[in-house]
């Protein structure tokens, strides 16, 4: 009964205070979100600062490295990703005429191949859901401009946050793990050790698969010709 108080006491605590923690970032999402994404980009760029750290390169120089190819890997994005979704989005537009054309056409060839289908009513509820759905967007447009001015804002504080957290992260987690009685030290190190390595590797994951996917999409719809293959293979 001893061993099982012993084991099973720190596991309840964890298990509280981790419930507590989201509970507060729930409704403080406000000024937690960007701690919250600072952290997660700090676990997907810090095995790259604690690699540079065995090669005896200082934590401080390699997390100003870190942040240094973020923000280059963020303005090639700006500047090349950009104009060029926004250049495919032109395309779009103007051949929205060839493709009603298209779409005219098409039904002209389905009433013939299935004449007891109401061709003209699929169209008209297809195009009558597109138009609301771009009405739903124009509507949003104050949505977004406040989510422009919130990225703005994001933009200014996150790089200070992801540069203090790939800095001195390591020595936070190690203060916290110092309050913990002696008692339930070794297995609360071993916990923290295994959560921090499981979220590590999932968000990593999760990056790289999608980037594998964001690829191949690009590639295919490219291969065979398909008009905005980039914005579309991004959206896939």
């Amino acid at each position: 009964m001893r061993t099982s108080s012993r084991t099973i006491l720190p596991v309840l605590g964890l298990t509280a205070g981790i419930i507590v923690f989201f509970v507060l970032a729930w409704f403080l999402s406000s000024v937690t979100l960007p701690f919250a994404g600072a952290i997660m980009i700090a676990y997907l760029f810090s095995p790259i600062v604690d690699w540079l750290e065995r090669w005896h390169v200082p934590r401080w120089s390699g997390s100003l490295l870190v942040m240094i190819i973020i923000l280059a890997l963020l303005a090639g994005a700006f500047f090349w990703i950009v104009p060029m979704i926004s250049a495919e989005l032109g395309q779009m537009v103007s051949s929205l005429p060839a493709l009603s054309t298209s779409l005219d056409t098409l039904e002209t060839e389905l009433k013939h191949i299935f004449p007891m289908v109401n061709w003209g009513k699929v169209f008209a509820d297809t195009i009558s859901a597109l138009e609301g759905t771009v009405r739903e967007i124009m509507g949003s447009i104050p949505g977004i401009i406040s989510g422009v001015l919130m990225t703005i804002y994001y933009s200014v504080i996150l790089p200070f946050l992801i540069f203090f957290f790939l800095k001195d992260g390591r020595d936070i987690l190690r203060h916290f793990v110092n309050l913990v009685p002696n008692a339930w030290f070794e297995m609360s190190v071993t916990m923290l050790h295994q959560i921090d390595n499981g979220i590590g590797r999932f968000l990593r994951g999760i990056v790289i698969e999608n980037s594998i996917i964001a690829g191949l999409a690009i590639t295919g719809l490219t291969i065979i010709g398909m008009p905005s293959a980039f914005f579309v293979g991004l959206l896939v």
